[in-house]
């Protein structure tokens, strides 16, 4: 655990030493708002923060909320992830603008699951439900790598790709390949929608 908070630290401080004055690139909208897309698919609510600086690149945080209550499934779930967005294409055009961009990115998330599960019982010769209850913290990182297009000069649409590795806190029921549990290389992709200011 004290090599991921050392590691986030240092992106950190990476981050910030790395928004340098650049007189070539002006922003007008310092500050992005929006939320992730396809965390939805797993019961996750993700909004972010984008703050561009003067050099250009940003600083990414998305704080998100887990929470699934179903008849076999109950699950809760924070988490924070810190992105760094390093802009090195900018494209504009009539209709729109398009950016890409590369990020190291790291991330925490805790998890307290309740799973329906069945194990067989010989006493009565048959399967039998039972439930299972984890709660565990999982931490990662890797790089992503994104393209960004912008309408109006204020909505941002991003679309990226990319992957990593991440560790559970201990080795658990929920560890299959990408499910909270897992620990590996595991991809991330994503979809982002916002607004900037």
């Amino acid at each position: 655990m004290q090599k991921q908070i050392i590691a986030a630290a240092f992106l950190l401080a990476f981050s910030f030493s790395a928004f340098s004055q650049n007189d070539e690139f002006e922003q007008v909208n310092r500050n992005k708002l929006g939320f992730s897309v396809l965390p939805f698919v797993t019961g996750t609510f993700q909004v972010q923060y984008e703050y561009f600086g003067s050099s250009g690149n940003s600083i990414w945080f998305g704080p998100s909320a887990t929470y699934v209550d179903s008849d076999y499934q109950n699950k809760f779930g924070l988490g924070l992830e810190l992105q760094y967005r390093i802009y090195v294409y900018r494209k504009e055009t009539e209709k729109h603008n398009k950016n890409i961009y590369f990020a190291p990115y790291a991330f925490y998330q805790y998890y307290d699951m309740k799973e329906e599960d069945y194990y067989y019982d010989d006493y009565t010769n048959d399967y039998a439900p039972a439930w299972r209850n984890e709660e565990f913290n999982v931490f990662g990182g890797g790089m992503l790598f994104g393209l960004q297009y912008v309408f109006a000069d204020k909505i941002h649409l991003d679309f990226y790709a990319g992957g990593g590795l991440r560790k559970a806190s201990k080795k658990n029921y929920y560890d299959y390949f990408l499910e909270p549990g897992y620990s590996g290389f595991a991809p991330k992709v994503g979809i982002d929608l916002g607004f900037s200011f």
